[in-house]
This record gives structure tokens, C-alpha cells and sequence, in this order.
């Protein structure tokens, strides 16, 4: 496969999973995926690349960076491909025609989430205190809502697990709007209604 191949594969996995995944209005710590070991944040269709995955950590690494940190990836474990520009030379026969200089070529590598880690400590993410005041007519729907599901606080992704039949949400607090906390509360609680 090609990078256009894997990026697009990517996409159409997500998208097949029934939600558009790269929205979160929340923030449990940085929602900027980073490199583990050098704390660079990704740039470009890497953010969406990587938020786009369930995992509460926004840390990540490569194979051998694991290795080095004396690390090892969960058996089972699915990594992630990050992109990047390789700038090769471009020499053309005739120095006047303008066809030299660098041209780029598109390459990946594979990473990990820290999730998918073991052996590693991981630092704490620093959460945002938004004032969350209820939606008193929202709060009396949720109320109401037959067969509510346990809802489980803390993290930073919000899913149902079929397995363990709980809604997960980051803390209220953690939400850009209060608008946006029930969207989300309601759309996980959807979701588990329909697996049951």
C-alpha cells in the first residue's frame, strides 16, 4: 500500500464506525496528540489522524522508541500511520530548464498510544475547568430516559462499551459548551440503545 492508500483506509474505517470521530468539543487535557519522547505536538492530517482514535492519552510513540524506554506494546494492539514529506533531490538533464531542486516524497511510520503501552509511566494531562451550569429542561430528559445507562466520568473520549454496558464522557467541566455535553451524553446513550 501507498501513504494515499493507508491515510485513506484510515478514513474510511472511521467513517464506517457510524459517527464523524474527529469532532470532540471537549478537553481533558490537551486534545493535541504528541510524541512521548520528544513532547512535539503532530501537525496537519496527523491531528486528525490520531484524535480520531478512542484512546484517553494524547501520547505517542514509535516501536523502537517504545523499546528504548524499555516499553512493550499490548499484544493485539493496532498502530496508527503518521505521514511526513521526505525532500529528495531532483536532478534534471539540462541545469537551465529549472528541474533541479528538491522535490518531496510522501512516507509513514507506524505509532502507538500510550494506552497500547506497558512499562511506561505517562504524565499527568492537565484538564480544562470550563463553569458547567445544567440545562435545567436537559437534565429533566436525561431524568426521564428509560433504562438510563451507568455513566462512568473522567477520562478524555467519550464511547459506549457494549461489554461492560456503561456510557464513558469526560467530566462536565471538560466540555466547550454545555450545548455540547448533552449532544455528547445523548449520542453515546443512542448508541448504547441500539446495541441492546
Amino acid at each position: 500500500m501507498n501513504v494515499y492508500d493507508v491515510v485513506n483506509s484510515r478514513i474510511m474505517e472511521l467513517l464506517q464506525q457510524g459517527t464523524v470521530p474527529w469532532r470532540k468539543p471537549w478537553n481533558a487535557g490537551s486534545n493535541m496528540p504528541k510524541n512521548m519522547v520528544s513532547k512535539k505536538e503532530y501537525r496537519g492530517v496527523n491531528v486528525w489522524l490520531l484524535v480520531c482514535n478512542e484512546f484517553s492519552s494524547s501520547y505517542w510513540m514509535t516501536f523502537k522508541q517504545c523499546q528504548d524506554k524499555g516499553g512493550h506494546i499490548i499484544k493485539g494492539a493496532k498502530s496508527c500511520p503518521v505521514i511526513y514529506f521526505q525532500w529528495i533531490d531532483k536532478k534534471g538533464s539540462d541545469p537551465d530548464d529549472g528541474a533541479n531542486g528538491k522535490i518531496p516524497l510522501l512516507r509513514y511510520y507506524s505509532v502507538f498510544n500510550i494506552e497500547q503501552i506497558e512499562g511506561i509511566t505517562v504524565p499527568e494531562p492537565e484538564e480544562t475547568h470550563n463553569h458547567f451550569d445544567p440545562i435545567t429542561r436537559a437534565e429533566e430528559i436525561v431524568a426521564g430516559m428509560p433504562l438510563r445507562p451507568d455513566i462512568r466520568y473522567g477520562g478524555n473520549k467519550a464511547c459506549y462499551s457494549p461489554s461492560l454496558d456503561y456510557v464513558q464522557l469526560s467530566h462536565q467541566h471538560t466540555f466547550d459548551t454545555i450545548e455540547h455535553y448533552y449532544n455528547t451524553y445523548i449520542s453515546r446513550t443512542i448508541t448504547r440503545y441500539r446495541a441492546c
